[in-house]
């Protein structure tokens, strides 16, 4: 535009373009986006017209060097838009977004593919491990009754529902005719002991009271297993007992002392544990 000095096209004054002045600072901003200006193309001596929100065009009459003219000034003007992509620059990114979407795409198949593949070898592990424990199971109750668990040395049963609940003598006999020699648990050890309460808190049976074989002999306070008449060599009272004044009391498991040993008279209904000896396989 520098060359066109002859003023071919535009009056001596002119053409406006968008720069316009700051109220009456005599300070400069472009106006579609109020931003400052930077590099500037002023004529000598300007800008210095005194009216304030003065506007800038170009002197076709000085080398289209910028000047500041009152905004009210008719003169030609130049107009600008944003250019348009070139065709095959447009064409190039859309091919390139396909490319970009056929590859994501390819990759999210095979993921799916990958994701299928490991969910049905995690499935047939899963069986394999089920069927695993199925036959631990069958062998660690080998030599148990039908119903019975295996407790150290023995197995033992555990009634929890509110229709087993029996007095103790009636649990006992319902435990010897149950199995061949069965009676109400024996726990003769801490090892027996612990074995069955670990067993109780991880299955989660009914919590409430359960009989087991231990009897009070006479009115002594003293108590003792009542297929032996041994006395409890290791024993896990809740504190505090023994303590019921009765004579015949009998031993009880108590799920809320964490199954510990409660005296409780024989003539109380409750739930109760069997034992059974295992027999040879």
């Amino acid at each position: 535009m520098a060359e066109d000095s002859g003023c071919l096209f535009f009056e001596r004054m002119g053409p406006w373009i968008g720069a316009i002045e700051k109220g009456d600072s005599n300070s400069f901003m472009w106006h579609s986006s109020k931003a400052a200006i930077e590099a500037h193309n002023w004529a000598e001596s300007r800008p210095y017209v005194s009216t304030s929100g003065d506007g800038v065009a170009l002197d076709a009459s000085d080398n289209f060097q910028w000047i500041d003219l009152s905004s009210g000034t008719e003169l030609p003007f130049l107009c600008e838009i944003p250019s348009n992509p070139r065709p095959d620059e447009s064409e190039k990114k859309t091919e390139d977004l396909e490319g970009m979407f056929r590859e994501v795409e390819e990759a999210l198949r095979k993921m799916q593919k990958d994701l299928a593949e490991d969910l049905d070898e995690a499935k047939k592990e899963r069986n394999a491990l089920k069927r695993q424990l199925g036959e631990l199971r069958k062998e660690l109750t080998k030599g148990c009754p039908s119903g019975f668990f295996p407790v150290g040395l023995s197995c033992c049963a555990v009634f929890d529902k509110e229709s087993d609940r029996r007095t103790w003598d009636a649990a006992q006999a319902f435990c010897r005719a149950n199995a061949a020699g069965g009676r109400l648990v024996e726990l003769e050890t801490k090892e027996e002991t612990t074995l069955l309460k670990t067993h109780l808190k991880r299955i989660g049976y009914y919590c409430s009271g359960y009989w087991i074989g231990g009897e009070e002999v006479g009115d002594t306070n003293t108590f003792v297993w009542a297929s032996t008449g041994q006395g409890m060599g290791d024993s896990d009272w809740v504190s505090g007992q023994p303590n019921d004044s009765g004579s015949g009391d009998a031993i009880g498991l108590d799920c809320g002392s964490n199954w510990r040993w409660d005296d409780t008279p024989k003539t109380y209904s409750a739930r109760f544990i069997c034992e059974a000896p295992r027999t040879a396989v």
